[in-house]
């Protein structure tokens, strides 16, 4: 008897935490990770929409569109509201091409081997999560939002802290309408003081293409 109303009582709770899942207005997801290990400490924000991804850490955004030959990225700079454009064939003949699946957000933990461990685990920043586990591994993920709350290997965690939905004008419309020069370009206009400065400290050198998502898949 006990166990049946427990197990309603977090069914309540299920239900009232997906009243305050996701607020906002928009068709853009962002969420903001805490990310640590034993020697550092770090934010990373993560940007969906149906067609594109981006990834921001410090002051760099990675924005990732997928088209036919792959993941296409532009690299926009908020500081100085540019960005420099990478088509797919561009990191390709870089030797550094990205499969899209490897910059979209994260596959579900089932298909990586992940079993659940407690349906119900709780709620993170207003959503229900679903605990899953494999090895010493250990991932919150929200259903709603089919993305992490928590991803623990032992060694680096990631850990939700912000979620909510946001407007593409404030997003990737602001990101896309800055001026943008072709990564091909940059080497013939070192009379741009951006370009001069990106390319001084190695942002826009060859192979310099960066990305906040190669360690996000957990």
């Amino acid at each position: 008897m006990l166990a049946v109303l427990l197990r309603g009582c977090i069914l309540l709770l299920s239900g009232a935490a997906q009243a305050a899942c996701l607020e906002g207005s928009g068709e853009v997801l962002h969420a903001r990770y805490d990310v640590y290990g034993q020697t550092q400490r770090y934010s990373v924000d993560f940007y969906r929409d149906p067609q594109q991804v981006a990834w921001q850490q410090d002051a760099v955004i990675s924005v990732w569109s997928r088209d036919a030959g792959g993941a296409s990225l532009l690299r926009a700079f908020p500081h100085f509201q540019r960005s420099i454009w990478y088509p797919a064939e561009d990191l390709q003949a870089l030797g550094t091409a990205r499969a899209w699946r490897s910059v979209a957000g994260w596959p579900e933990p089932a298909s990586l081997g992940y079993a659940v461990e407690v349906e119900l685990a709780g709620v993170v920043q207003g959503c229900p999560v679903t605990e899953y586990g494999r090895g010493v591994s250990r991932v919150l993920w929200v259903e709603a939002a089919d993305l992490p709350a928590r991803i623990s290997d032992g060694e680096q965690v990631w850990q939700l802290v912000a979620l909510k939905k946001r407007s593409a004008a404030e997003t990737f419309g602001r990101w896309l309408e800055w001026p943008s020069t072709d990564f091909t370009d940059v080497g013939d206009s070192e009379v741009d003081p951006f370009l001069r400065r990106m390319i001084a400290q190695g942002v826009a050198g060859r192979g310099a293409y960066g990305a906040a998502s190669a360690e996000a898949a957990p």
